[in-house]
């Protein structure tokens, strides 16, 4: 019903950057090879040289906006988190959520009225940093969550649980290395159509096994 609802209400919303995503020059972000130097980076920590790699990429190619697609098998998930919650030895891998690359700084807004959940900061390495979750309620859809990682740390100050945002409100910022888990710059935009989880329990990395539950749960809209 969710799904449903956002793709037949897809041209109503707002865009979660000042200039719409639909106008920028889009790349995918190479985290499904792992020989590439942006990947092998990221998976040893070394955010500023994946950064590094990524702006010297969209300088020579002309791209503005980097996308990471939902369910994507990635290397990069190499901490102690991303082991496997049900399966004793596995390891989640596949990316249960929709990342935007750009600049630390880049504004983020809300496509919809919402009101927030929780604001947290996760302070494990490859973890989220800065995460806001916002429940939305809008007329003829059942509620859902969205999950905002990789923050700046400005909006765990600003933002407390229970304010309203009304569509097109600031939810906050791109975050750097320093602060959003220690990635190159990026949103994390997550789905949930669970309201009952916290946060942390909406999970951002999933096994691959278990992908057609991830996808009821977090669903690629």
């Amino acid at each position: 019903a969710v799904t449903g609802w956002i793709a037949a209400n897809r041209t109503q919303l707002l865009p979660i950057l000042d200039r719409h995503p639909a106008t920028l020059a889009k790349a995918l972000v190479p985290y499904g090879d792992p020989q590439n130097p942006m990947t092998v980076t990221s998976a040893t920590q070394q955010p500023d040289k994946a950064t590094e790699w990524w702006d010297a990429y969209c300088a020579e190619h002309g791209v503005a906006l980097g996308i990471g697609p939902w369910g994507e098998a990635r290397t990069v998930y190499t901490s102690d988190i991303f082991e496997s919650r049900f399966v004793e030895g596995a390891r989640r891998a596949n990316h249960l959520g929709l990342d935007l690359f750009m600049p630390a700084g880049t504004r983020l807004y809300t496509p919809l009225a919402a009101t927030v959940r929780s604001v947290e900061i996760e302070e494990d390495p490859l973890g989220y940093g800065c995460l806001v979750a916002l429940e939305h309620v809008p007329p003829g859809c059942p509620p859902f969550v969205t999950l905002w990682g990789h923050m700046a740390h400005e909006a765990g100050r600003r933002l407390k649980a229970g304010d309203r945002l009304e569509a097109g409100a600031l939810v906050g910022e791109m975050g750097t290395p320093a602060e959003n888990g220690g990635w190159a710059p990026h949103l994390h935009f997550q789905i949930s159509t669970d309201t009952s989880l916290a946060a942390r329990d909406i999970l951002g990395v999933g096994e691959e096994r278990y992908l057609d539950v991830w996808k009821e749960l977090f669903p690629d809209a």
